[in-house]
C-alpha cells in the first residue's frame, strides 16, 4: 500500500513539472539557468537534463551538420564556403590533437565535425577575396562577424573555379601552419608543418585546366596560436605574377555535401559528356543517335528492306545476269549472277584453220592447221595408196555426214569429185 501511493505521488509529481515546462516562457530561460536546455529528443543538441525549452533546438542539415546551413550555394561569382573548427579540448596547452598538422589526414580530421576532438564553430558563404587573402582572424571576425578564438583552430573554404583559359595554372597557398590545396580532389599544394608566413609561391603546384570547365578547389589551414594567415593565389598560362580574377571563382553552387560540381549532363561529380551521344549511350536497337536502325543490308539509316539471298544487294535493286565478263553473253549491269553464262561464241576464226567455226564470233586462240593437211590420206600412213582408195570406196555413194568426203562438199557425200581429189594425189606423200 505504501509503494503505491509513493508511486502516485511521483506521477503526480513528473506531471505537474511537465505541465510547468510546457508553459514556460522562452525569457524564463535567459537567464542560462541549468534547467534550460533544448528538450526536443529529436534535435541533435538535445539536453536530456533540460527541463524547459530556451528555443535553442538545432537538426542536422542536409550534409549531417548539427545547426549546419547545408549545401553551399553562391548567386555570384566571387564566393566561396567557409567553415571554422575548434580543434583544441584541454587545458592550458594541452591538446588532443599535435600542433601542426603533419599530414592531409590530419586536416581531414582537423575539418571533421564529427571527430570527437573537433567542432564546428562558424560556417557560412563569404566573399572570396577576403577568405583567400588575410593575415589576421580579426579580418575574418570584422567581415563575417564571427568570434574566432586565437589559436587552436582550422578552417576550411571550397567554391567553383572556372578558368577562361586552356593550359597550366599554377596555384600557392601560403600561412602560418599546416595547409593544403585540392582542385577535384586532388593535392595541387600543401605544406604540413609550422612556420612563419611565407612569401607568395613557397607553397605552390600547378594543373592543366580547360578554359570553361568548373571544377572544386578547396583550401584548407589550420593554426596553433599566433601568426595566423590564409592566402591563395594563381597564374593563368598568360600570366608572369601570382594574381587573383575573382571572376573565375564561385560562378557555379555545389551539388552534393562533398563539395562536387555538376557535369554538363546534369549529373552530380559526373563523368560529363563521354558517351557516343554525349550525355547518353546510343538506345538499344538503334545504331546513332538520331535514332536510326540498321536496314536488311546492314547500313545505319538505310532504306532497303529485304534482302533475302543475303547477296549484299537489295532485292528491290537486284539485277539477274551473266557477271563473267568474258562470256558471250556478260550483262554489265547485272548485279546478281543469273548462272547462265554462255561461252559458244568461241572458236578458231581462220578460215584456212582445219578447225575453221563458222558459226564462232570471237577466236579462242585454237586454231590447228595439221589435221587436214593431208584429207586424202585417209588411213594417216603418209602416202597416198591403193589403201585410200579402198577406203574411200568403201563408203562411196554416202550422202551425207560421211567420214570420207574429202572434199567436204556436197553435205558430206563421197562421190566422183572424192575419188577424182584421191586419184589426183595418187602415190604422193604426205
Amino acid at each position: 500500500m505504501l509503494l503505491n501511493e509513493i508511486g502516485k505521488i511521483l506521477s503526480l509529481i513528473f506531471l505537474l513539472i511537465f505541465q510547468i515546462s510546457n508553459s514556460i516562457a522562452q525569457d524564463d530561460c535567459v537567464d542560462g539557468s541549468p534547467l534550460c536546455g533544448c528538450i526536443d529528443p529529436e534535435a541533435c543538441n538535445y539536453d536530456p537534463a533540460a527541463l524547459y525549452n530556451d528555443d535553442s533546438c538545432e537538426y542536422p542539415d542536409e550534409c549531417g551538420v548539427c545547426g549546419g546551413n547545408g549545401i553551399p550555394e553562391f548567386s555570384e561569382p566571387g564566393m566561396a564556403a567557409y567553415s571554422f573548427y575548434r580543434t583544441h579540448f584541454g587545458s592550458g596547452n594541452v591538446s588532443e590533437y599535435p600542433n601542426y598538422a603533419s599530414s592531409e589526414s590530419d586536416l581531414d580530421d582537423m575539418t571533421d565535425p564529427s571527430h570527437p576532438a573537433t567542432s564546428l564553430l562558424f560556417e557560412g558563404i563569404g566573399d572570396a577575396g577576403i577568405l583567400f587573402d588575410w593575415t589576421s582572424f580579426s579580418t575574418l571576425n570584422s567581415a563575417f562577424g564571427i568570434d574566432l578564438p586565437g589559436s587552436y583552430v582550422s578552417w576550411r573554404f571550397v567554391t567553383t573555379f572556372t578558368p577562361n583559359q586552356t593550359g597550366v595554372y599554377f596555384f600557392t597557398i601560403e600561412g602560418d601552419d599546416g595547409r593544403d590545396l585540392t582542385i577535384n580532389g586532388d593535392n595541387i599544394a600543401s605544406s604540413y608543418a609550422g612556420e612563419a608566413v611565407q612569401g607568395l609561391g613557397n607553397t605552390s603546384g600547378s594543373i592543366e585546366l580547360t578554359a570553361g570547365v568548373t571544377v572544386t578547389l578547396r583550401a584548407r589551414g589550420q593554426e596553433w596560436q599566433g601568426y595566423e594567415a590564409m592566402r591563395v593565389f594563381w597564374k593563368r598560362p598568360s600570366d608572369t605574377d601570382w594574381q587573383q580574377d575573382f571572376s573565375e571563382i564561385g560562378s557555379e553552387a555545389f551539388c552534393d555535401c562533398a563539395g562536387n560540381i555538376a557535369d554538363e549532363c546534369g549529373a552530380c561529380n559526373g563523368p560529363g559528356a563521354v558517351y557516343a551521344c554525349g550525355c547518353s549511350d546510343i538506345p538499344e536497337g538503334e545504331c546513332d543517335c538520331d535514332g536510326n536502325v540498321l536496314d536488311a543490308l546492314g547500313t545505319c539509316g538505310g532504306d532497303c528492306e529485304l534482302d533475302e539471298n543475303s547477296n549484299g544487294v537489295c532485292d528491290t535493286l537486284e539485277i539477274y545476269g551473266c557477271m563473267d565478263d568474258i562470256s558471250c553473253n556478260f550483262n554489265p549491269l547485272a548485279n546478281y549472277e543469273s548462272g547462265e553464262c554462255d561461252y559458244t561464241c568461241y572458236g578458231c576464226l581462220d578460215e584456212n584453220a582445219c578447225n575453221y567455226d563458222i558459226s564462232a564470233t570471237i577466236d579462242d586462240g585454237l586454231c590447228e592447221y595439221e589435221s587436214c593437211a593431208c584429207p586424202a590420206d585417209l588411213n594417216n600412213d603418209g602416202i597416198i595408196s591403193v589403201a585410200d582408195i579402198l577406203i574411200l570406196l568403201g563408203e562411196f555413194g554416202c550422202i551425207e555426214n560421211c567420214v570420207n568426203d574429202i572434199n567436204s562438199e556436197g553435205m558430206g557425200a563421197v562421190n566422183i569429185i572424192d575419188l577424182l581429189v584421191i586419184l589426183s594425189v595418187f602415190n604422193t606423200d604426205c
